[in-house]
């Protein structure tokens, strides 16, 4: 991993370097500055090589996920008017956070353990409990990053709405009012996220949105008969 940017390898800088250096100096170059400053990544993002690396040749790209993500973040994002770094990295850290079983139980499980957490048995566990601020915060976040999740690369799950399951209103509507709240508390300000959090809360369909076009472009799942708790 390289420091400061989580989920980014050095295979990844590696792979960037051979793509743009005409020279094995440039790329060597090339590969010292990518380490140094990791945060220049996202400006190579829009070089013609690295995009027509990445569009034209996809079974082929060996990135990290962490780093294909803020990849295609930027692309898609970006053609919305909303390729903020901060934004892309944010969007990316959240496909990549879902990318493990685990990270959908971050409060242990609800009735039988062959089953997703239900949104809203977090909803209840909110509205019922004294939950303390951490725990609190920790709820709301991941009720909003759930639901964009959910709403952004399962939409068509979502929207066959299974015996009066939620719909995709009620993802857009749960998950922009969880952002907000989350974006009260301090460990948002503590960890940065305030204004991430409040942008999302206002942009959340658009957001969802370019999710949408980045399953529908670039992943490619096997058809299974799977519904979405409510």
């Amino acid at each position: 991993m390289i420091k400061g940017v989580p989920g980014i390898t050095e295979k990844d800088l590696v792979i960037l370097a051979q793509k743009l250096g005409k020279t094995q100096k440039e790329k060597i170059a090339l590969y010292r500055l990518l380490k140094d400053e990791p945060e220049s990544i996202e400006q190579i993002f829009d070089l013609e090589p690295i995009k027509r690396f990445v569009l034209d040749e996809p079974d082929l790209v060996s990135f990290s996920p962490q780093l294909y993500f803020q990849f295609l973040g930027r692309l898609v994002l970006g053609k919305r008017g909303l390729s903020s770094q901060e934004l892309c990295l944010y969007i990316a850290r959240l496909l990549f956070r879902f990318l493990k079983m685990e990270s959908f139980y971050p409060f242990g499980r609800f009735e039988s353990r062959r089953h997703f957490l239900r949104i809203f048995d977090l909803v209840v566990q909110l509205e019922k409990s004294a939950a303390s601020s951490s725990q609190a915060f920790r709820l709301y976040h991941f009720i909003a990053d759930y639901s964009l999740f959910v709403c952004g690369i399962f939409k068509e799950n979502v929207e066959r709405c299974w015996n009066g399951s939620p719909g995709i209103d009620f993802y857009e509507d749960i998950g922009s009012r969880s952002y907000a709240r989350a974006a009260i508390y301090p460990e948002a300000k503590k960890n940065s996220l305030q204004g991430i959090f409040s942008f999302l809360s206002t942009a959340f369909k658009e957001v969802r949105v370019a999710l949408n076009e980045i399953q529908e472009k670039f992943f490619h799942f096997t058809p299974v008969s799977f519904r979405f708790p409510d």
